[in-house]
């Protein structure tokens, strides 16, 4: 199996960064991560990222994250929780995945486990899908259902979501890798 280079993408506490890098560590992933990337330098996955022996770099002005990326020319770049909208120029030029809590094209954006639960939906989940300019859109990737119960709350939810997040996300970027789907910037 080939590998890839990758930057990792975080605004938060990084557990879908840190189920990457676990993954990546442990071989199930073959990539180099040649960076995770914060637009907040009191991220809590920043730390987590240096326990892995990554670099780690905050870089909070959008407009100067194309220049940062270019210094690293990732084959994907993976967002964990990256909580700012691309601009196009980056949309355009590099092959990006993004992780989300809902099965979209249901509740996009934010707090997508409330939205289900308001909306009164038996089942919620999690997508990995392509970016493209728009929220929460592109071409999805890999899906994981998580029924909603009668007794959850939105945090309740959004941890058993989660624990899905970290299983697709891994698989979806190695389809990725293995070539069993691709993603070309338009």
């Amino acid at each position: 199996m080939r590998s890839i280079d990758v930057v990792i993408l975080i605004s938060g506490r990084g557990s879908n960064m840190e189920a990457l890098l676990k993954s990546i560590h442990s071989g199930v992933i073959q990539a180099n991560v040649l960076a995770v990337i914060s637009n907040k330098p009191t991220a809590l996955g920043l730390e987590t990222a240096k326990r892995f022996g990554t670099e780690c770099i905050v870089e909070e002005n959008l407009d100067n994250l194309d220049s940062v990326l270019t210094t690293y020319s990732p084959d994907l770049i993976c967002l964990a929780g990256f909580m700012r909208i691309l601009p196009p120029n980056i949309t355009a030029k590099y092959t990006i995945m993004n992780i989300h809590p809902s099965l979209l094209p249901l509740y996009p954006g934010l707090r997508a486990p409330n939205q289900a639960i308001k909306a009164k939906a038996k089942y919620s989940g999690c997508t990995v899908h392509f970016v493209e300019e728009g929220v929460d859109t592109g071409p999805i990737i890999l899906q994981a259902v998580v029924p909603v119960l009668d007794s959850d709350t939105p945090e309740i939810l959004a941890d058993r979501i989660l624990g899905q997040e970290h299983i697709i996300y891994s698989q979806a970027v190695n389809a990725f890798i293995q070539g069993r789907l691709s993603r070309t910037p338009v």
